[in-house]
């Protein structure tokens, strides 16, 4: 049986692509936190505002993690995780989007964080592809490489 969170998320989805008003719910609800009252109530869809009066708040992030979950398969998206050391400025976000719809198509889902352990460089994940292009792993393989060497040179 479905959960009340799940009855939620997919009343959402259904409201919103029935009024062909997924992507912008969808980039809406991206751009929310649980705290739902701090947000400008002029510059969200109607369709959200009153769906915020009907979800109790204990379970607004969780209805919203469903939703963007359905609303990705829904419109096709591919979700592609940017983790960086650093934060990268609007210019080099613009520039990985755009590299990155170019090379996995058009259709993505960029979700960007910041990771300070890793040093430096990036670290891109699109469905089961991995690229590890950090100060980090590039300082694991050096490692690894240097006690292989070491333990050669032993035999």
């Amino acid at each position: 049986m479905a959960s009340l969170t799940d009855r939620y998320a997919v009343s959402l989805l259904r409201v919103a692509a029935k009024d062909k008003k997924l992507e912008e719910i969808y980039a809406h609800v991206l751009g929310m936190t649980d705290q739902a009252e701090k947000l400008d109530e002029q510059t969200r869809p109607e369709i959200l505002t009153e769906f915020l009066k009907l979800v109790p708040p204990s379970d607004l992030h969780a209805v919203f993690l469903k939703f963007l979950r359905m609303a990705r398969k829904h419109l096709g998206l591919l979700d592609i995780s940017v983790f960086s050391a650093a934060p990268l400025s609007e210019a080099q976000t613009i520039n990985v989007k755009q590299k990155l719809a170019e090379t996995f198509g058009s259709k993505i889902s960029l979700v960007y964080k910041v990771d300070e352990s890793l040093l430096g460089g990036l670290r891109i994940i699109a469905g089961h592809s991995v690229i590890d292009n950090t100060i980090k792993k590039r300082l694991a393989d050096m490692k690894k490489n240097v006690y292989r060497g070491v333990y050669f040179k032993q035999c």
